[in-house]
C-alpha cells in the first residue's frame, strides 16, 4: 500500500507558490541571473539611449558672477528724534530669489537684449518668460554673497544676459532701499495733512464761538450791573405802581361820594387833564431827548405814557362830541374824572414798564448764568487750537528731518552692492554634460531592469522554484532532475573566422555569469537513456565532463527512486504511474530511467508500461515502435509474452503501447485492461506506466486511479501553475504520493555560489 499525502491538503502558500523562507540572497540570485537578459538589455540599452540624446540636445553655456553685499551703519536722525517710523537696513538675502525671478526684472532682461524680436502672441511671451526664469541660476547663497549663473545657446549671449540680471537686480533692490528709505517721509506726510486739518477745524470752531458769543464774554461785568439796575427799577416801578393802584383807588372813591355838576359849555372846556398830561409828558420826552437817546429806557417810557394818553383824549373828545348838553359834568367833577384816568393811566403804564423790566431782568439772569460755562468752553477751544498747532508744528520738524534721513540712505545704499567677480564669456559647454547623461542612463537602466526583472518574475504564471511545485499540488516534491544541454562539436574549436573570434571572446567573459550546466557531448543521444554500463559506474572510460554529467543524473534518478520507494508499503507487484498536465513535461525519459534503476539496482524484474496511445514515445525510445502492445493484449490478438519486448537492460521489459485505436478511454475502462495489471502484478515487482496529458486527454485518469502510486511530473519554466494545480485536482481520487520537477537549472554561478 502506498503512504500518500491527499491532493487537497491545507495550503498556507500564496497562489504565486511562493511560501516563507523563500526570501533569501539565493532566492534572489536566483532570479537575477534566470532573468539576466532581460536586465542586461536595460543595462545596455539605456545608457547608449541616454548618450545618443546627450548629442542630440543642444549645447548651453553659463556665465557666473558674485555680487557682494557689503554691510554699513545707517545714519537715521529720525531715531534720534524718536519718531514712530524708521528706515531699516535691506539685509533679506532670503528675498533675493523673489527680486531675481520677479517679473519686471525678467521683461526688462527680455527688453535690454531684444529676446522678444520674434515673439508674435501673448502665449509666446509668457513661454519665453519661463524660459529666461529657468535659464537663471542661484548656484551658491551666503550670508553676504551670492554667486548668479544664467545659461544661452552662445557664451556672448550668456555674459550679456548675466550682466543684464545682475544689473537689474541692483536697480531693482535699490528700489526696494529707496521706497523703504521713503516710507517714513510719506507717513509722516499724511500725519502732517492730518494734523492741519485738524488745527483747521480746531480754529474754524473757536472763531465761530467768538463770533456768537464775544459781547457776552466781553461785558460780563457790565450785565451785571445792568441786572442790578434792572432789579432796581422792578422795585422802584412795584412801588410807584402800588402808589398809582392807591391814588386810582382814592379817586375813584371820590368821585363816588361827589355830585355830578352841570355846565352850561362843556364844550367850550379846551384845558382837559388828559391834555395837561399830555403836555406835561411832552415837555418831559424833549428834557430827555437832550441828554439822552431815542432808545432809552425812560424816553421809550414816557413814548408809551403819551401813546395812552393821546388815546385817552381821543376817546374823551368822542364821549363829548356824542353827549348831550345835559351830560356835561361840572368842571370839579370832570378834573376828578380826569385824575382818575390819569392815575389809571399812570397805572397802566407802570404795569408795563414792571413786566418790561422784570422779563429784561429775568434774560440778564440767565445770561450771568451762562457765563462760566461759556468761559470754559472758550478756554478749552483755544487750548485745543493750542495742543494741536504743536503737534503739527513738530510733524513739520521731523518731516524736514525724514526728507534728508531718505537723502542719507539713499545715497549709503547706493554703495551696498559691489561686483567682485564679473562675467566672462564661457569658454566650454555648461549642458549637456554627457558623464551626468551616462550616469543617469546607468541608474535608469538598473531601475528599469530591476523593475523588469521583478515584474517578469513576480506576474510569471509558470513554475520557476521547487516550492511552487509542491505549493500546487499540495502533495511533497520528491526530486528533481537537471536540464542537458549539448556540447558544441570537437570541430568547431577550429573555426578561426572572425565571428568565430568574437563569439569565443564574448563568450569567455559572459560565462563568468553563467550557472552551472549539465553538458552532454554531441554524440550522446537526444534522450539520455542510461545505460546498464553507465549505472555500473561504467562511465569511467568517458571524459570527465560527460563522467560528471552521467553521474549527476545517475545519482538523482536513484534518489528520487529511493524516495519512491520509502513512501510504499510493500513493493512487491507496485505500479507506478508518472502522470503531468502536458505533453512535452519529462515523464516519458524519467519513466524509462526510473525502471531502468530499479532493475539493475535491485536485481528484481521490471516493465515500462507505455499507455500514451496516442503518442508511443516511451515504445520508440526502447525501439518497440509499431510492434504488439498494449491495445493488442486488451483486443486478445497477443499474449503477455507476445507483447512483452526487450530492452537491452538486464530485468526490464516494455509493454509498448500497440497499434492503433479509435476509443483510447476504452482501453481501460475495460475487464480486459484490469487482467492485463493484475498479470503485470504477478510476474513483475515494479510496473512504471506513463499516461497521456491530464490537460487534454482525461482518460489518462482511469489508469492512475488504478495503479499503486502516482507521480506528477512538471517542467520548470514551461509548466503553468494553475495547470499543475489543476492537474492535482484530477488525481484527487488516485494515490498520489508526490511530484517530480524536470528540467532544472543551476542559475547562479559557482563562484557566487559558493559564498551563498
Amino acid at each position: 500500500m502506498i503512504e500518500r499525502q491527499p491532493a487537497n491538503v491545507e495550503r498556507k502558500d500564496d497562489e504565486s507558490g511562493f511560501r516563507l523562507g523563500d526570501f533569501s540572497v539565493k532566492f534572489f540570485l536566483e532570479i537575477f541571473f534566470r532573468r539576466k537578459r532581460y536586465f542586461l538589455i536595460p543595462l545596455v540599452a539605456v545608457p547608449l539611449l541616454s548618450i545618443l540624446v546627450s548629442f542630440l540636445v543642444p549645447s548651453s553655456y553659463m556665465s557666473t558672477t558674485t555680487i557682494m553685499l557689503t554691510k554699513s551703519s545707517i545714519l537715521n536722525p529720525l531715531v534720534r528724534f524718536e519718531t514712530a517710523v524708521s528706515l531699516q537696513e535691506y539685509n533679506r538675502l532670503g528675498t533675493l530669489k523673489k527680486i531675481i525671478y520677479s517679473r519686471p526684472v525678467i521683461e526688462k532682461v527680455i527688453e535690454e537684449l531684444d529676446l522678444d524680436r520674434d515673439v508674435g502672441s501673448p502665449q509666446e511671451h509668457e513661454w519665453l518668460i519661463d524660459d529666461v526664469r529657468k535659464n537663471i541660476h542661484i548656484i551658491s547663497l551666503e550670508e553676504d554673497s551670492f554667486e548668479l549663473g544664467c545659461t544661452a545657446d552662445t557664451p556672448e549671449l550668456a555674459k550679456r544676459m548675466v550682466e543684464t540680471v545682475s544689473n537689474r537686480f541692483i536697480e531693482r533692490s535699490l528700489e526696494g532701499s529707496r521706497e523703504e528709505a521713503s516710507t517714513a517721509v510719506t507717513f509722516i506726510e499724511k500725519q502732517l495733512v492730518h494734523y492741519e486739518n485738524e488745527l483747521n477745524e480746531a480754529k474754524a470752531q473757536l472763531k465761530q464761538f467768538e463770533q456768537e458769543h464775544i459781547d457776552t464774554i466781553r461785558r460780563a461785568r457790565a450785565i451785571e450791573g445792568d441786572l442790578e439796575k434792572f432789579r432796581e427799577r422792578v422795585m422802584e416801578t412795584e412801588i410807584e405802581l402800588q402808589r398809582a393802584k392807591l391814588q386810582a383807588d382814592l379817586l375813584s372813591d371820590r368821585l363816588t361820594n361827589q355830585a355830578a355838576a352841570v355846565a352850561s359849555d362843556a364844550f367850550a372846556v379846551q384845558d382837559s387833564p388828559y391834555q395837561n398830561r399830555y403836555r406835561e409828558l411832552r415837555l418831559k420826552r424833549a428834557e430827555l431827548l437832550s441828554t439822552r437817546e431815542s432808545t432809552h429806557p425812560e424816553v421809550e417810557k414816557v413814548d408809551r405814557q403819551m401813546e395812552v394818553v393821546r388815546d385817552l383824549i381821543q376817546e374823551e373828545k368822542k364821549k363829548m362830541q356824542s353827549s348831550s348838553p345835559e351830560d356835561i359834568q361840572s368842571p370839579i367833577r370832570q378834573r376828578t374824572l380826569a385824575s382818575l384816568q390819569e392815575a389809571r393811566v399812570e397805572q397802566q403804564a407802570l404795569q408795563r414798564s414792571l413786566e418790561e423790566y422784570r422779563a429784561r431782568a429775568e434774560e440778564l439772569r440767565r445770561r450771568v448764568a451762562r457765563l462760566p460755562e461759556l468761559e470754559n468752553r472758550h478756554d478749552r477751544l483755544k487750548t485745543e487750537v493750542a495742543n494741536v498747532r504743536e503737534v503739527y508744528d513738530s510733524m513739520r520738524m521731523k518731516l524736514e528731518q525724514a526728507r534728508i534721513s531718505r537723502a542719507v540712505e539713499v545715497q549709503q545704499q547706493e554703495n551696498r552692492f559691489s561686483i567682485i567677480n564679473p562675467p566672462l564669456a564661457p569658454l566650454s559647454r555648461y549642458q549637456p554634460i554627457r558623464k551626468l547623461y551616462a550616469a543617469a542612463g546607468v541608474l535608469g537602466g538598473l531601475v528599469i531592469g530591476f523593475a523588469l526583472v521583478v515584474a517578469l518574475e513576480f506576474f510569471d504564471p509558470r513554475l520557476l522554484r521547487a516550492s511552487a511545485f509542491a505549493a500546487s499540488s499540495g502533495v511533497p516534491l520528491v526530486g528533481s532532475l537537471p536540464r542537458l544541454h549539448r556540447r558544441t562539436p570537437e570541430g568547431a574549436d577550429d573555426d578561426t573566422s572572425l565571428r568565430v573570434m568574437i563569439a569565443r571572446l564574448f563568450g569567455s567573459v559572459t560565462c563568468w555569469f553563467y550557472g552551472k550546466r549539465v553538458e552532454l557531448p554531441e554524440s550522446f543521444p537526444e534522450d539520455l537513456l542510461l545505460r546498464p554500463e553507465w549505472l555500473a559506474d561504467g562511465s569511467k572510460a568517458l571524459p570527465p565532463q560527460e563522467q560528471r554529467a552521467l553521474q549527476i543524473m545517475r545519482e538523482k534518478i536513484r534518489a528520487l527512486n529511493l524516495r519512491i520507494r520509502e513512501r510504499c508499503a510493500d513493493d512487491s507487484g507496485s505500479i507506478w504511474t508518472l502522470a503531468s498536465p502536458a505533453s512535452g513535461e519529462g515523464k516519458t525519459l524519467l519513466a524509462a530511467n526510473l525502471a531502468s534503476v530499479y532493475a539493475v539496482d535491485t536485481g528484481k524484474q521490471a516493465v515500462v508500461l507505455d499507455a500514451h496511445l496516442e503518442q508511443p514515445d516511451l515504445s520508440r525510445l526502447f525501439g518497440a515502435a509499431g510492434k504488439p502492445g498494449l491495445t493488442d493484449l486488451v483486443r486478445g490478438n497477443v499474449s503477455l509474452d507476445q507483447a512483452l519486448h526487450e530492452t537491452g537492460i538486464p530485468g526490464l521489459s516494455v509493454l509498448p503501447a500497440g497499434g492503433a485505436i479509435d476509443n483510447p478511454g476504452a482501453v481501460f475502462e475495460s475487464a480486459e485492461f484490469e487482467d492485463v495489471l493484475r498479470e503485470l502484478r504477478d510476474r513483475f515487482t515494479l510496473t512504471v506506466a506513463e499516461v497521456p496529458g491530464l490537460h487534454r486527454q482525461a482518460h489518462g485518469r482511469l489508469l492512475a486511479e488504478k495503479a499503486d502510486g502516482v507521480l506528477l511530473v512538471g517542467r520548470y519554466y514551461s509548466t503553468r501553475r494553475d495547470r499543475f494545480r489543476a492537474a492535482a485536482s484530477e488525481l484527487s481520487a488516485a494515490p498520489l504520493i508526490g511530484c517530480v520537477a524536470d528540467g532544472e537549472e543551476y542559475w547562479i554561478p559557482d563562484w557566487i555560489y559558493r559564498w551563498t
